[in-house]
């Protein structure tokens, strides 16, 4: 091998490396405790523009320590409660797109982690309303740590999406959507909103989400107990 061949092969292995090392990086998270009733923390805010085009996004790792960029909503001391949001955007002609083949030009992004209880379930439930000139209110909900701690796109997610993109519904003066859920596991999740504000001023959407434990059925345990005896039984037989 020549010294430039030599030389343009070192610089290639160098960029490869240093290509994974930017690929691994992320930023920590920024964990806040949220007692029941009070408002969630500031969401990651992407706004379209002349210039920007598709939403922001950012990576966390999941772990706090207090560096950022993504913040996260720690409602894990409670076992259950509603907590509120609102966001003012500013009015503007530009757009991302579409979803649910309705124009959208901001997404914002909460991500909110909830208590660990043993064989229970929980139950989202999220009203948003606006006022007058914001319209096309969408929400979703989606695993943070399955989608690789990553939040901000708007396009399919990596893992189990428990609420898909909600209807919106024009009232005629303001704009709303609702959105159930039932995730099978505590953790942290990515709640998503977006819509669309193109009126002559800001508008403003205010949220209610109500975070509850569902219970299995009192027969669960007995059916899991079954399970584990069949399967001894089995293995003794095989013995």
């Amino acid at each position: 091998m020549s010294q430039g061949q030599s030389l343009i092969s070192t610089r290639v292995k160098m960029g490869l490396a240093l290509s994974f090392c930017m690929a691994t990086l992320a930023h920590a998270d920024i964990v806040t405790p949220v007692a029941t009733g009070n408002p969630l923390v500031s969401p990651l805010t992407s706004t379209a523009s002349s210039t920007v085009t598709t939403p922001q996004t950012e990576t966390g790792d999941g772990s706090n320590d207090g560096v950022g960029p993504v913040l996260v909503s720690d409602v894990s001391s409670n076992s259950a409660g509603s907590y509120t949001f609102s966001h003012t955007v500013a009015a503007n002609t530009s757009s991302f797109g579409s979803i649910n083949n309705q124009a959208y030009n901001f997404v914002d992004s909460y991500v909110i982690n909830i208590p660990y209880a043993q064989l229970d379930a929980y139950a989202f439930s999220l009203n948003l309303t606006s006022t007058v000139s914001m319209s096309n209110l969408s929400a979703r909900l989606y695993s943070y740590s399955a989608n690789a701690f990553t939040v901000g796109g708007t396009g399919p997610v990596n893992g189990s999406v428990y609420g898909t993109w909600s209807q919106s519904v024009n009232g005629g003066t303001v704009d709303s959507t609702l959105l159930s859920a039932s995730t099978p596991a505590a953790g942290e999740y990515v709640l998503q909103i977006i819509g669309l504000e193109n009126g002559t001023a800001s508008g403003t959407y205010n949220g209610t989400l109500d975070v509850t434990p569902v219970p299995l059925p009192a027969s669960f345990p007995l059916f899991l107990v079954g399970l584990v005896g069949l399967g001894v039984m089995r293995l003794r037989a095989k013995a």
